[in-house]
């Protein structure tokens, strides 16, 4: 199961900016591999970043007391 969502992703999502960028390089000089999973990583690497932060942002809206902030209006 997680072979055929993995394989998924890396198709529609992966792929397209590959070809994107190897395009792009082919007009160097000098070569350098693209590598599939640098892409998957940066991606992954997004997630996070964004999950840590709703989180904490979350958590520090949520810990506010309320009754201290209200009572001064």
């Amino acid at each position: 199961m997680f072979n055929v969502v993995y394989s998924g992703y890396r198709d529609r999502v992966c792929y397209p900016e590959r070809n994107v960028v190897r395009e792009w390089l082919s007009e160097f000089a000098y070569r350098t591999p693209v590598y599939w999973w640098v892409f998957l990583l940066a991606g992954a690497a997004t997630v996070l970043i964004t999950i840590l932060t709703v989180s904490y942002q979350s958590w520090k809206a949520a810990s506010v007391n309320l009754i201290g902030t209200l009572g001064g209006e």
